[in-house]
């Protein structure tokens, strides 16, 4: 049996009681149509921001230390690097690395969530 997967994104979040309920609708409106018989159809149903999660995720466990040569896997690249720094210099101990990395994030933080998320970090980027 052949498959189909059917990707929607959107801006608009499915609570997860709501999610299966909302794939079967999907599927059965695909199935009537677009009726192929013999195919196994299944739905995805995300936001864009499960899908750039999805692609950091994805590229944190791959490790990648050089470009890929696509803006979008780069991008994924680079939030790890900087969520996820490697702090060299900055003191013994952990709260000096510690405050170096949150330091590192802060000013990222502010660009995404102005002071909400970087008043948790602490200064002013």
């Amino acid at each position: 049996m052949d498959h189909l997967t059917i990707q929607l994104v959107s801006n608009y979040v499915i609570d997860k009681s709501l999610l299966d309920e909302a794939r079967r609708t999907v599927v059965a409106k695909v199935k009537e149509l677009v009726a192929i018989p013999h195919i196994d159809v299944d739905v995805m149903l995300d936001t864009t921001l499960d899908v750039m999660a999805r692609v950091i995720e994805l590229e944190r466990e791959r490790g990648q230390g050089r470009r890929y040569g696509h803006p979008v896997l780069d991008i994924a690249r680079e939030l790890n690097r900087y969520l996820r720094p490697s702090v060299a210099y900055a003191g013994r101990g952990k709260s000096k690395t510690e405050a170096v990395r949150k330091q590192g994030l802060q000013r990222f933080w502010y660009a995404i969530d102005g002071p909400g998320i970087a008043d948790l970090l602490g200064d002013d980027p």
